[in-house]
């Protein structure tokens, strides 16, 4: 009996040496009260592959590679969405065999976005710029071109167009077609009717003449000394550019048997090269802009794990929990008895939320490797 006595009275200080040592122990930097020390390395990681993913995305649009190797820029294209997949993979991973929270989760979201803007800017600079640079780029640049005695048939592998002085843009003859843009055309001249009795040469803009009468102010058109043009390459404005100038065959009774579309330029060749330097121009902004917004993802992320699980909620009911289940009071242990003192705040024995991408797994303190769900 008193053996029994002896040792029924040694359990509680048994009880109360195994918590004093679990309070102890080493804790994770993401239970609350611990200060975290952030490594720079993942930091510096995933700001730098995000923006590389970029790069190499819109680079692939951007300096015209579907245009020179069409089957290598697809390839390209999904070699990238496949590290994507891999990069998604691997943060699914972690966050099922990883107790701790890791950065894999934010660098593969920050690696598909940069992908999917990356293609997406690439692919507006590439249509707006490189295209239309390179498919006037590898045409004949012509001079001297009369439209009173040249007919368009022989002109259909020109890209730029230098006429003869006496050549103009005879706005009384403009008309125009609408399809939710309003295609404007009008006929260039000489002195009086061509020789050919074919109006083949033709300038052109959107939205830039009248409904209901015929004027034509597109591209530099009142521009003094302006003989110089850039053909139309885009075969969807080609077609309702057409339309417009059978309406004004029949409007006027003139005929335009190999109507060629033109852009009215003073500096053509200066225009056309201006494409291409405005396509750098654009991919460096966007890269730029694009690093930025890495920049900001990566502070907002720093701050959300800087705050994983802390906050007074949790302090708060941690204090509570732990002198709950000692009654109040552990001999020798009193000085973890106030919610200021850390030592407290490694038990954890009620549950808090992470709140930052997933992170809402209930958190159980050391003792629960998956307290904090993986990054």
């Amino acid at each position: 009996m008193k053996a029994a006595s002896m040792k029924g009275q040694s359990q509680p200080h048994m009880d109360n040496h195994a918590l004093k040592e679990r309070l102890s122990r080493p804790r994770t930097s993401f239970a609350p009260g611990t200060r975290i020390r952030m490594n720079v390395v993942p930091m510096v990681l995933c700001l730098a592959i995000p923006f590389c993913m970029f790069l190499f995305c819109s680079g692939i649009f951007s300096f015209g590679l579907p245009y020179q190797r069409p089957g290598l820029s697809t390839v390209l294209v999904i070699l990238a969405v496949l590290m994507c997949v891999a990069s998604v993979m691997v943060a699914i991973w972690a966050r099922k065999n990883e107790p701790e929270p890791t950065w894999f989760a934010y660098l593969a979201l920050m690696v598909c976005l940069g992908c999917l803007l990356g293609c997406l800017s690439g692919s507006w600079i590439y249509v707006n710029f490189l295209r239309p640079f390179k498919q006037i780029h590898d045409l004949k640049e012509l001079n001297h071109v009369d439209v009173a005695k040249e007919r368009g048939q022989n002109l259909m592998d020109a890209g730029i167009i230098h006429f003869a002085e006496s050549n103009h843009i005879e706005g009384h003859m403009a008309w125009h077609f609408k399809h939710r843009s309003l295609y404007c055309v009008a006929p260039l001249v000489a002195q009086g009717p061509p020789s050919t009795l074919s109006y083949d040469f033709w300038a052109v803009g959107k939205d830039c003449c009248a409904l209901s009468s015929s004027d034509f102010r597109c591209g530099q058109w009142n521009a003094q000394g302006a003989t110089g043009a850039i053909r139309v390459m885009d075969s969807e404005d080609l077609a309702f550019y057409r339309l417009a100038v059978q309406q004004a065959e029949t409007l006027y009774d003139i005929s335009a048997t190999h109507p060629v579309f033109v852009y009215w330029s003073e500096d053509p060749s200066a225009q056309v090269k201006s494409w291409k330097a405005q396509a750098f121009h654009h991919f460096a902004i966007n890269s730029l802009g694009f690093l930025c917004l890495c920049t900001i993802g990566l502070c907002w992320a720093v701050w959300a794990f800087a705050w994983l699980g802390r906050t007074h909620k949790h302090h708060t009911m941690d204090h509570h929990g732990m002198m709950g289940m000692m009654g109040g009071h552990v001999p020798g242990l009193s000085h973890w008895g106030s919610p200021h003192m850390p030592g407290m705040h490694g038990l954890g024995m009620h549950g808090g939320h992470g709140g930052w991408l997933g992170l809402g797994a209930h958190a159980g303190g050391p003792e629960s490797p998956r307290a904090y769900g993986a990054l």
